[in-house]
């Protein structure tokens, strides 16, 4: 077995499995010579980054190099719903098209008809480079739906044989780096630089307010989250140094919100949508949140931002660049725990003390 903290082990054991045993029947009916790709000069490209909105952060220097690579082609991109907004105030892409990952829901079948329709919308535009930066062989397969003339992509869970042409998956890279890696197949060489979202129409009315700190308490899985009790720990130490403190009220937070006013913490809050947060981040200094989209939209918005790190591997998925910063309470986890990656009680682990003594030494740094 791969020594990698990227898959479900167990689920990369049986994806490859499975790609291996398909593989001779699929290459026996289907024709799909490798395409020489260096000279390439597309007119419409799809890009394809649909699992979270940190992802979709993360490959944005990615998506500035291929849009400074093929600047008179046209770029789809597919992504979750919640990001759409965001991407279309910047210039990175000419289309955002939203799609709801079946495999990642519950099991519906109104569901895989939608993602269905969907592929077969995507190549009456008969495009000519595809692009996925996942890995997951059901993405692969998404592209091989599509039928792009060229689809790029990696073999980390199989399905190469989906793909025009594959890439080795560098496991032990970070996300944004394995983007930019991908993209050698193509000729495009670019530094790993932070990501960045140039938004267009800004209007901004927020007043620069000296050590203007964000806490954002949300992640999109419960074994990432920093409990509460700890959050509200950190603001009173915050208050007790005069801060200046701002609180992300991520959706389905109501209850924190609550106990939030019931303390009467010195605090103003925040709410709104993604795109409505980047604009409303801008002036601000430091962001501490969980490993979440909200650290990498911080850093893309020039925010330093403080990631919590439980048993995760920061290396993969800590904020990228020169505005990131993480802390991590254990550098080998001992618990019991029911998550592959994920361990609550690592999370538990992680102080309020140190995480203020993590802040305390970022803001001195800032100075």
């Amino acid at each position: 077995m791969i020594k990698q903290e990227v898959f479900n082990p167990k689920s990369l054991l049986i994806s490859r499995l499975l790609s291996k045993i398909i593989s001779p029947f699929f290459r026996l009916f289907h024709k799909n010579n490798r395409v020489t790709i260096e000279n390439i000069i597309p007119k419409k490209i799809l890009i394809t980054e649909y699992n979270c909105i940190g992802d979709v952060i993360l490959i944005t220097p990615a998506l500035k190099a291929i849009r400074g690579k093929y600047s008179s082609a046209k770029i789809w991109l597919v992504v979750v719903p919640k990001v759409k907004q965001l991407i279309e105030s910047t210039n990175l892409v000419d289309e955002c098209i939203v799609f709801d990952v079946p495999w990642h829901n519950k099991f519906s079948f109104k569901n895989w008809k939608i993602t269905f329709k969907l592929m077969r919308t995507l190549k009456k535009e008969k495009f000519d480079l595809a692009i996925d930066f996942k890995g997951d062989i059901r993405s692969n397969y998404f592209l091989w739906k599509v039928k792009p003339k060229v689809s790029l992509g990696f073999d980390a869970t199989g399905g190469d044989f989906l793909l025009t042409n594959s890439v080795k998956f560098p496991f032990n890279k970070h996300q944004l780096e394995r983007a930019i890696i991908l993209l050698e197949q193509l000729n495009i060489e670019t530094k790993f630089t932070s990501p960045n979202l140039e938004i267009k129409s800004q209007n901004s009315n927020n007043k620069l307010e000296k050590l203007n700190i964000v806490i954002h308490p949300g992640a999109n899985h419960s074994a990432r989250l920093w409990s509460e009790k700890y959050w509200f720990e950190l603001i009173e130490k915050m208050n007790a140094e005069n801060r200046n403190i701002s609180v992300v009220i991520p959706p389905e937070f109501e209850k924190f919100e609550k106990i939030l006013l019931q303390k009467k913490l010195d605090v103003k809050i925040f709410k709104g949508n993604i795109y409505e947060f980047a604009i409303w981040l801008k002036d601000k200094q430091l962001l501490i949140g969980c490993d979440s989209m909200a650290v990498h939209i911080a850093t893309a918005m020039k925010v330093n931002a403080l990631a919590l790190f439980g048993s995760q591997n920061p290396e993969l998925t800590k904020p990228y660049g020169e505005y990131g910063h993480f802390i991590r309470a254990n550098s080998i986890c001992n618990h019991k725990r029911k998550n592959w990656r994920l361990c609550e009680e690592c999370m538990e682990d992680l102080k309020p003390k140190m995480v203020m003594e993590k802040i305390n030494s970022i803001l001195n740094i800032m100075k």
